[in-house]
């Protein structure tokens, strides 16, 4: 028998079901791979080192972020610390910002020249914290931006620096901490002669009689430090009735009798050895003369209280306010504010910065370290909790006088303060530094 071959079939061999299966899951195996590899060459490629031949990991790209700068003036360590950490908060509360901080030396002559320069390589300030009595010269050169009258409002400010902060109406800086001039008193010199401690009922007698029987001219201590400082003379300006220039800033008023009388009175207490310049008792300013025991009263600010912690932690002393006048019972209140740049690079993240640094938390951060007034209203109560010894400060608020001149007045700031050293030592009448005054006083209102 003969095996028979089978014929080949001209039909096609159809696979079996395990063959479909196997060529399904390569095609999805594929098509898998193909997906993966379209999705890789979308992402960004790793890099490589060509020196070392090793795998460089592409960057995650960080959030954006914008710079904002703040500029102010020098400060003692521990509250440049305390900003500096401000700022720290600020940027973790609010990522997309990077705030940083610019420290001018001499920042007084130099602030308006920084806020005028603007060029490819120096970066203008985003914000630019200020004295109030600056205020009106910037404005004037048109190197602040108007803010929103909302944020004014938000900042709650004090009612006595409201029109301090504005320019016919219009806010330009919204404040942050203020100080108040009153009368501190070495009670172990008063308690050595018998004397009552000054009170909030004394006058101008009652300050010249005590200062009187205190002062030991020969033993080089005096009553009183009686700077030559146009800002220490103008409460007894005041207190007398007198004013600076009219209401409508349209004539001078320092040769008018009430200038004469707060003059005298406050150069008499010079000549007759009652009271002493800080140079008189090798001291660079009233402070120092006060934390050195040399002087028994001196007329300052708030600022005294953290210095005299760290200069003269156990002297005992006491505040009042200061003595009044015969005509008013008044003060002078310096204010400290933030305005934002004409040419700020960010004003909207400068704004931000403006909201944070004035906003309630960190106003009150402030109160235990420099003992400055709030400028918000409603952290007054918080104030007085901190410093109840002290509160001869918060107590002449309402009826102060902010330290703000107008448009150019530090030229005449510079002429008393120059004609005050002459005066003292006889050089000149105090009517001359009146008639001079006035002068130049009458020049500037008519160049403005």
């Amino acid at each position: 028998m003969h095996n028979k071959r089978s014929r080949p079939s001209h039909r096609p061999k159809l696979p079996s079901p395990y063959q479909l299966c196997q060529r399904a899951g390569i095609a999805l195996l594929l098509a898998t791979a193909a997906l993966w590899l379209a999705a890789c060459l979308s992402l960004p490629l790793p890099q490589w080192s060509q020196a070392q031949r090793v795998l460089v990991p592409t960057p995650t790209p960080r959030p954006a972020t914008t710079p904002v700068t703040l500029l102010t003036w020098p400060g003692p360590p521990t509250e440049m610390e305390h900003l500096d950490q401000i700022l720290a908060l600020l940027q973790r509360r609010q990522p997309d910002l990077a705030p940083q901080l610019l420290v001018q030396e001499n920042f007084e002559n130099r602030v308006a020249g920084v806020l005028a320069e603007q060029t490819t390589t120096t970066r203008a300030p985003d914000v630019v914290h200020l004295n109030l009595f600056a205020l009106p010269d910037l404005v004037a050169k048109g190197l602040l931006a108007p803010l929103d009258p909302q944020l004014l409002e938000q900042a709650d400010p004090l009612p006595v620096l409201r029109n301090a902060l504005q320019v016919n109406g219009v806010p330009y800086c919204i404040p942050s901490t203020a100080a108040t001039l009153a009368l501190l008193y070495n009670k172990q010199i008063f308690d050595a002669a018998n004397l009552p401690y000054p009170t909030a009922a004394w006058d101008w007698e009652a300050l010249r009689s005590t200062a009187a029987a205190l002062a030991e001219p020969t033993q080089g201590r005096y009553g009183l430090i009686v700077a030559p400082d146009f800002s220490r003379w103008l409460p007894f300006l005041y207190q007398a009735g007198g004013a600076v220039t009219t209401a409508d800033f349209s004539a001078m008023t320092l040769t008018e009798p009430a200038a004469q009388s707060a003059l005298d009175f406050y150069v008499k207490l010079i000549r007759d050895s009652i009271a002493a310049t800080p140079a008189t008792v090798d001291s660079q300013w009233a402070g120092q003369a006060f934390a050195q025991e040399r002087v028994a009263m001196i007329m300052e600010g708030n600022w005294m209280i953290p210095y005299l912690q760290a200069n003269a932690p156990t002297l005992d002393y006491g505040v009042a306010p200061l003595p009044m006048g015969p005509m008013a019972n008044t003060t002078v209140i310096f204010g400290a504010c933030y305005a934002l740049p004409i040419n700020a690079p960010s004003p909207d993240a400068g704004v931000q910065l403006i909201q944070f640094l004035t906003s309630a938390d960190v106003q009150t951060s402030w109160i235990s370290l420099n003992a400055l007034l709030p400028a918000r209203r409603a952290l007054g109560p918080a104030w007085a909790i901190a410093y109840p010894d002290y509160r001869a400060y918060q107590s002449g608020i309402d009826q102060a006088q902010v330290w703000q001149l107008g448009v150019g007045f530090q030229p005449l700031v510079e002429q008393i303060n120059t004609d005050l050293e002459k005066v003292y030592g006889g050089f000149i009448p105090t009517e001359t530094v009146l008639i001079e005054a006035d002068k130049v006083g009458a020049e500037i209102l008519n160049g403005n």
